[in-house]
């Protein structure tokens, strides 16, 4: 146990990593992004990120795993994989979508199972579903497409699948710029629930 906590803790130490904390800048830059023009005004962008966990638990006596009695458990899980495309048709038209898999780890969570104990088995299998699919179309677009000058207003009007919380987007947490605090389970509240 003491072993293992502390190589757990070794390993935590050694593992490089950069953190943009309040950051303005658009950290992520282009991301994976084919122009379908010359200019660079219609593209395909791709942004994948993840969320990985590593856990150790040290168990109440007396507590099964899958039926077995443990004193401490364990897991690697994918909290959150995610892939979101956007493509700029044509300066005014937007499609989006955004799919991904939740709570997946060797443990607990995941989608449901026909068999095994808890709300979604031991058998699991991945849930990987969509969060958003929709498109826009820019009635009064940022810039002119014809003088090329910003305009002051804009006014776009769209439909789809979308996962925002309220009457807009602004409204609803990211998961692209967590750090290392998960945001409360609030935010999303049908998350393992009914998703889709």
């Amino acid at each position: 146990m003491l072993k293992t906590t502390f190589n757990m803790l070794l390993l935590s130490m050694l593992l490089p990593c950069v953190v943009h904390a309040q950051n303005q800048q658009d950290i992520y830059g282009s991301g994976l992004k084919l122009n379908l023009n010359n200019d660079g005004s219609k593209f395909v962008r791709f942004i994948f990120w993840n969320q990985i966990w590593v856990r150790h638990i040290e168990n109440n006596p007396g507590t099964a795993i899958n039926g077995e009695p443990s004193k401490s458990t364990w897991d690697v899980g994918a909290r959150r994989l995610r892939v979101l495309a956007y493509a700029q048709v044509t300066p005014r038209y937007l499609i989006l979508t955004h799919f991904g898999i939740n709570n997946q780890s060797f443990a607990t969570g995941g989608a449901s199972a026909t068999s095994g104990t808890g709300a979604y088995g031991a058998g699991k299998k991945p849930g990987i579903f969509f969060h958003d699919v929709w498109n826009e179309y820019a009635i009064v677009p940022a810039k002119n497409p014809t003088t090329g000058k910003v305009n002051k207003r804009t006014l776009s009007l769209g439909a789809g699948l979308h996962y925002w919380n309220g009457i807009s987007r602004m409204g609803s947490a990211s998961t692209l710029t967590f750090m290392t605090i998960d945001a409360p389970i609030v935010n999303w509240p049908l998350v393992d629930v009914s998703d889709q």
